[in-house]
């Protein structure tokens, strides 16, 4: 797979109104330069470990990074693939040095919670895991994971992957009068399960692994072990530089002497540090996080953190771990459906892909439910259910619990609101920490996490699973309780249920004007296969029926009570088996059966369905997918310029927040489009007119590539993010102008943009991705109006991409850096010259001051930029007013309006 075609997860960046990341919404990404190596059994493997541990053992610092030099020796068949990377480094997995505590054991802990030492094959495996660093930048990741494969002295090797937090908006800070708004506590039943018995002499760990921790937070005082660790800056001194750590730290063991309770205020956080302060880590760091936790005898491990891609050495480590320690991890903020097969209540297509390490067998998953118990729109969700293969122990999304607009701590003693299910996870964690410490659980963790998932409904339910009893969870019959229903299942073996009992009506409708039923799914972990005999006798005010995902079977006069029903809809690809009189003569006559896109064959042949005289395909959707438009302008003609509407690609990026983006990892208009491209600002999405417009803040990978007869784009006005890509190979594009609020720039997302002139970034940049603007050979003018330079690599504006016959070479591929000039804001100049990749620039200017003259800026919004790199929209200001805009009501200063300079005293 291309490094086009691995996004980085984006779950960050958007400042304003998404300022915490959410999990990519397509591929994976990972680390160029990184491979993890899982060396063989043998004498290679064993050396380099023996010459591990002695460098560990001699030195007097911790054990963090190997100079390959050390281990030049024992690398003989692969001397010549070390040399193609030019590697320079090995870090091993297993590192004495920082794992140094043993895990004790404590005969008071129940067998549950007793900590076990890591077995033989276990501590092979991971003394034989390495992460390989190199230099050359003409080989991606994963073509060297290839290569060193292909040695034959590897036993497997894979890049390095991208992870970041799972939550989904910005942190929101709040004072002391609003701490009493902890009603998630109230939602699980945890004050009612902290009144219960509580075994003494009991402490249990929770480790969280995520961007630190505020060690010295008055609601954490006293519940922050000191043995913490921060791999991405090796060292023991924990600090929490992003806020999301520190949030989660709260939420699963906050002390409650201070303002908040946590959800197990007993327990004790094991702070590890693997994501910096844009909540972004690699795999690699958090595969040493875990065992770090391992090696230092936690309990619990809660990892607010995905990715979307395989790895099966990271399947491999999370498989001990799970062995050792109750693992449970955020199930992502996508919206995306556990599997392919899925359809929404609508009949389209779910969006799908598996979050890992979530998504790893033995690994629980949390999905995320907000205060009226329903999942949250952004959630990733399990279709099926959990125990829907009948085993724990698959592949699932496991649990549901609180996980949006969550109040805890902040570093710097603060407070504030996160939502995502980067929150539910350290609450599940913790509410399951509390509830071992009042529990007993023979059965060990398949027996614990069966009870959690039978006797949830919405959400978790501390005091159910604590009061459970085994006649309880094996019950062959319950009810199920919505706002408005109450439905009868009857159990039909161990992973299904039916609805209905065969003899009365299969619930009891509790609003009158209800005329709309949906089939659940799944309830308490069953699947919902079927429908009893008579399950909707006495329906007579039920219009529409939805079927649920799992319904293969209906039986004998199902529906014939339905009088009223005018619309059935189906969602799954094979028709159910239905009783010929399932559905009345009448009914088959008048009720029209609504089919997903491409599905009336199937049904039209089959028994009964094909008796439906009334059959209509739903509008073929794709998951969140949609159709909109954008304009193209044609400005051939000065004085009659045209434009007209065309098809683009649109996604529903955050339903609630209502975000959406152009394009869907594809292109979003025809690649042979001309003129000047204008994205509107909102999208109404046609199937909903009169919800509120979606604000298009994101544009996804590959949206525009290749559209090589676009002159110019018009963004956004609140766009954040420009993914990977996006603009690949617009050879006409001219000028680019990005709008305020930009604070992310993908991995190639202009490159090949060969006609660029002029770049304008946006004043809330933090991230520009490598190779962003190669290929770029005729940009003259750069304005970076950042107040500080954001990381630039030094490959973002080299003139073409290293091959393996011209490898990357400054001197050679620097042209750009040696005539573009880069004007940065006033006071700023010496700040840009001595920061990383910026420094390449040889022409780097200010922007003017009171006595100098000021750089020619051109722009066509109705903007203007303060020398300080701030920008101030007028509205009044059009591009063919050529008279002063006002400037009433700005702050004193020096401006920049349409390439003027402008005091204002």
């Amino acid at each position: 797979m291309s490094v086009e075609r691995m996004r980085v997860c984006v779950l960050a960046l958007i400042t304003f109104v998404c300022a915490s990341t959410v999990l990519s919404q397509s591929r994976a990404g990972y680390k160029q330069g990184e491979v993890i190596v899982l060396m063989k059994q043998g004498e290679t493997a064993d050396s380099m470990v023996s010459r591990a541990r002695s460098v560990a053992s001699s030195s007097s610092h911790r054990l963090r990074r190997l100079p390959l030099s050390s281990f030049s020796h024992s690398l003989s068949r692969m001397t010549r693939v070390m040399d193609q990377l030019d590697a320079f480094e090995l870090v091993p997995l297993d590192q004495p040095s920082v794992g140094a505590l043993a895990r004790k054991k404590d005969k008071s802990f129940m067998p549950l919670l007793q900590p076990t030492e890591l077995t033989e094959l276990e501590n092979d495996l991971l003394s034989r895991l390495f992460l390989l660093r190199y230099h050359s930048t003409e080989v991606d990741a994963a073509e060297a994971a290839d290569m060193l494969l292909a040695t034959g002295e590897v036993e497997r090797a894979e890049p390095n992957l991208l992870v970041r937090i799972a939550a989904t908006d910005s942190i929101t800070q709040v004072t002391a009068d609003r701490f009493d708004e902890q009603w998630w506590m109230h939602k699980i039943r945890l004050p009612e399960l902290w009144q219960q018995p509580i075994i003494k002499d009991l402490r249990v760990k929770i480790a969280i692994i995520d961007t630190g921790v505020d060690t010295h937070h008055p609601d954490l005082e006293g519940n922050v072990s000191d043995d913490g660790y921060d791999f991405p800056r090796d060292t023991t001194d924990i600090v929490d530089f992003h806020g999301h750590g520190t949030h989660c730290a709260g939420i699963a063991a906050a002390n409650g002497h201070g303002q908040l309770a946590g959800a197990c205020p007993e327990a004790l956080i094991l702070p590890i540090t693997v994501m910096d302060k844009q909540g972004m880590g690699s795999m690699f760091d958090v595969l040493l996080g875990v065992v770090y936790a391992l090696r230092h005898g936690s309990h619990f491990i809660s990892m607010s953190l995905g990715s979307y891609g395989e790895s099966a050495l990271y399947r491999s480590i999370m498989e001990t771990a799970t062995s050792h320690s109750i693992v449970f991890a955020a199930a992502g903020n996508e919206g995306f459906c556990f599997k392919p097969e899925h359809r929404d209540l609508h009949g389209v297509a779910a969006p799908h892909q598996q979050c890992i390490p979530g998504a790893f067998p033995g690994v629980i998953a949390v999905m995320c439910t907000n205060e009226g118990g329903q999942l949250c729109s952004y959630s990733n969700f399990d279709c099926d259910g959990p125990l829907r293969a009948d085993s724990t122990s698959g592949p699932n999304y496991e649990l549901r619990a609180p996980g949006d607009k969550i109040l805890s701590t902040l570093p710097d003693g603060k407070y504030g609101y996160m939502s995502g299910t980067s929150m539910s996870c350290p609450l599940a964690a913790g509410a399951v920490a509390s509830l071992c410490l009042r529990g007993r659980w023979p059965g060990g963790v398949p027996q614990l996490l069966r009870t959690l998932i039978m006797t949830q409904s919405a959400q978790l339910d501390m005091m159910a699973a604590l009061m459970a009893t085994t006649e309880q969870l094996e019950v062959a019959t319950f009810e199920y309780q919505t706002d408005s229903v109450t439905y009868f299942f009857q159990r039909l073996d161990s992973a299904t249920v039916r609805l209905g009992d065969g003899i009365n009506t299969a619930f009891t409708i509790h609003r009158p004007s209800l005329t709309t039923l949906t089939i659940p799914d799944e309830v308490r972990g069953l699947a919902v296969t079927s429908l009893a005999p008579h399950a909707f006798d006495g329906c007579s005010q039920i219009q529409t029926v939805h079927l649920g995902r799992n319904i293969a079977y209906i039986g004998g006069e199902a529906f014939t009570g339905c009088t009223s029903l005018a619309d059935v809809y189906v969602v799954t690809d094979i028709p159910p088996i239905c009783i010929p009189n399932g559905f009345s003569t009448e009914q088959l006559r008048t009720v029209r059966l609504n089919m997903v896109h491409g599905f009336t064959a199937p049904y039209a042949s089959a028994s009964v369905w094909g008796s439906f005289q009334h059959r209509r395909e739903l509008d073929l959707v794709t998951g969140n997918r949609f159709q909109g438009v954008v304009t193209l302008r044609d400005m051939s003609s000065v004085l009659h310029p045209t434009e007209r509407q065309i098809p683009a690609a649109y996604i529903i990026y955050n339903k609630e927040s209502r975000i959406g983006q152009v394009g869907a990892g594809e292109l979003a208009i025809d690649n042979r489009s001309s003129g000047v491209l204008v994205i509107p600002d909102e999208v109404t999405i046609p199937s909903s007119p009169n919800t509120p417009a979606l604000r298009i803040m994101v544009i996804d990978d590959e949206a525009f590539t290749g559209c090589e007869e676009l002159t110019e784009v018009r963004f956004p006005s609140l766009l954040q993010l420009i993914e990977s890509s996006a603009f690949n190979g617009c050879k006409a594009l001219r000028n680019v102008e990005l709008p305020e609020y930009v604070s992310y720039i993908g991995s190639r997302a202009f490159a090949g943009c060969e006609s660029l002139r002029t770049l304008t970034l946006s004043p809330n940049l933090s991230t520009i991705g490598g190779f962003a603007f190669v290929g770029c050979t005729h940009l003259q003018q750069i304005v970076a109006p950042m107040m500080e330079p954001p990381s630039l690599p030094e490959n973002a504006f080299i003139t073409h991409f290293p091959t393996a016959t011209n490898p990357f070479n400054l001197e050679t591929m620097g042209d750009i850096y040696e005539h573009a000039r880069l004007i940065v804001p006033y006071g700023c100049r010496d700040l840009y010259a001595s920061t990383s990749g910026w420094e390449l620039f040889k022409h780097i200017e200010e922007m003017s001051s009171v006595g100098t003259q000021s750089p020619l800026i051109t722009h066509h919004s109705p903007s203007i930029y303060s020398l300080t790199g701030q920008r101030f929209f007028l509205p009044s200001l059009s591009s063919r007013n050529t008279q002063q805009p006002s400037l009433n009501g700005l702050p004193p200063g020096i401006y920049v309006v349409d390439g003027r300079k402008v005091v204002v005293k």
